[in-house]
């Protein structure tokens, strides 16, 4: 076994990447001052350069022949030649979709990640079949990271309400996937017969036989420090590594979790400024009601997330939350003297709501079971998503007098609810134009108008309710939305375009806005250390 540095440009940091079938090219996603695109360099150098067309590039992966790449970009999956040229769309896909797999037969699997399981797309354009669908009565809530064995199987990663993730192996004519180890994110194949994945911020090995698909012997480690995190990506986990059938393996060398980003606050210049100097790997940021304080889901052990409260000055940090491993998706109540949330501590996902400051046991909201999840909290009513099988997520009201009602329940995937200010209008992500979009419509029953065009997620109303902000990749978004009866968007613009931290399937927004206009937000981590390569590695 032969293991190197290959050191990136300076400047730059290393999202995601893929080594082509002959091991002679990288291709990666790569951040350089907050702006990502996708960057091709040889193995053997330490040149890269970006390849035109590519601004906002994720997850790249290489053609068979290693003469293309695809990426996601702008809500499509797309190809471009190694050589430079135009950039092809292929479909609309999610820009949150995980991952995809150029198989021999000239198709394109990858995973949206919207509800749906796995899809397959002709790599020359076309509509995308289904390949897998998510039982969600075992348990399952996602499918992602596909990888084309030889012979045309699937590997693949199922996530479970568990937050227990398998890899899994689904045969051409097999009625169901087989399932395998645990795994934090993605699995490869390579020769002479190994199936390559990261758990517990290790790089693992498994012999398999892609003739079979049978596994064989006990896992072994091919290095003892991974960069990647259990609970990216609906939880199906992510890897930083990429391999070349032959054997090479380029990886990010780091801990379970990646170094984490800081809290910070962003001007509408895009410009940021840190909080303080406390960090951990969080996520979901909430201000309270009279903006004094921040709730957040913060990452414990390789699995947890609990709720942490602190002033908005770094001050008075302290959890709230202990009962349950997994709690996250804070939402305050509009009083500012509790708290909602989504805890696994009884089984499934469901809702609590537990006091801030002052004693007082959580207390459980719903009394049906399923996956639920709060978004948005406004006088009595309280808008919800429940993971809804086949058809993604659907939202949700609750009321004051315990009665709930579908809000948005339609074949489309629809999440990220959010109340206006005035509790009379909601907002909401959902795919059903084929990509995401920011919709906002009247409650209760009123016609979604759709407000974001080219793609939007996380909206977030300003505390006026004169503004609706939303994402476009890595731009920030602000819609004036007037009501003269029905909702009416009078205009768009591009607030800043910087690269701070998405939610990674878009379910819940990953910031929150201030009464004066500043947006609290989560800094990029650091990159980790320089991509190490493994060339000839043999059991």
């Amino acid at each position: 076994m032969v293991q190197a540095e290959a050191g990136l440009p300076q400047g730059h940091y290393l999202r995601e990447l893929a080594i082509s079938p002959d091991a002679t090219l990288m291709a990666y996603a790569g951040d350089v001052d907050g702006e990502t695109a996708i960057y091709l360099r040889p193995l053997d150098t330490t040149e890269s350069r970006s390849i035109a067309g590519t601004a906002g590039g994720r997850r790249p992966f290489f053609s068979p022949d290693g003469q293309w790449i695809g990426f996601f970009a702008a809500d499509r999956l797309r190809t471009v030649s190694v050589r430079g040229g135009p950039v092809r769309d292929v479909c609309e896909a999610p820009a949150g979709s995980a991952g995809a797999s150029w198989g021999p037969d000239g198709r394109i699997v990858f995973a949206p990640l919207d509800g749906r399981g796995l899809v397959a797309v002709d790599a020359a354009g076309g509509v995308p079949e289904t390949l897998t669908r998510i039982d969600a009565g075992a348990g399952e809530t996602a499918h992602g990271w596909p990888h084309v064995l030889p012979g045309g199987a699937i590997a693949f990663v199922i996530a479970r309400t568990s937050r227990d993730a398998r890899i899994a192996v689904l045969g051409p004519d097999d009625p169901a996937p087989r399932l395998l180890l645990p795994v934090n994110g993605h699995v490869q194949y390579i020769s002479p017969g190994y199936l390559i994945y990261g758990y517990a911020g290790q790089l693992m090995a498994l012999a398999f036989d892609p003739d079979t698909l049978e596994a064989g012997g006990a896992p072994v480690m091919i290095a003892p420090g991974l960069s990647g995190s259990p609970l990216g990506f609906d939880a199906l986990g992510v890897s930083v590594f990429a391999s070349a059938p032959g054997g090479a393996i380029g990886y990010l060398p780091g801990t379970q979790a990646p170094p984490p980003g800081r809290l910070v606050w962003v001007d509408r210049d895009g410009s940021s400024s840190s909080l303080s100097q406390k960090s951990a790997r969080q996520r979901t940021p909430r201000l309270s009601p009279d903006g004094m304080r921040i709730a957040l889901a913060v990452q414990e052990g390789q699995f947890g997330r609990q709720i942490w409260i602190e002033n908005v000055d770094g001050t008075d940090r302290r959890k709230l939350t202990d009962e349950g491993g997994d709690n996250h998706s804070p939402v305050w109540s509009p009083d500012g003297r509790e708290l909602a949330f989504a805890s696994n501590r009884t089984g499934p996902q469901n809702i609590y709501v537990q006091p801030v400051g002052r004693a007082g046991a959580a207390r459980r909201l719903l009394a049906t079971d399923g996956v639920h999840n709060p978004g948005s909290w406004r006088g009595p009513l309280l808008a919800y998503y429940e993971v809804a099988g086949e058809t993604g997520r659907d939202i949700w009201l609750l009321d004051g007098d315990g009665v709930t009602r579908p809000l948005a329940a339609t074949a489309a995937n629809e999440r990220a609810p959010a109340l206006s200010p005035d509790g009379r209008w909601l907002a909401y992500t959902s795919n059903a134009s084929g990509s995401d979009e920011v919709y906002v419509r009247a409650l209760p029953d009123g016609d979604p108008v759709q407000v974001s065009v080219g793609g939007g997620t996380e909206p977030v109303w300003s505390t006026s309710g004169l503004e609706l902000y939303y994402r476009r990749e890595d731009r920030m978004m602000a819609a004036q939305v007037r009501v003269d009866p029905t909702p009416r968007v009078i205009g768009t613009s591009v607030v800043f375009e910087r690269a701070y931290e998405h939610d990674p399937g878009a379910n819940v927004p990953n910031y929150d806005v201030a009464a004066d206009g500043r947006f609290l937000m989560l800094r990029r981590a650091d990159p980790p250390g320089d991509l190490r390569i493994v060339l000839n590695w043999v059991q």
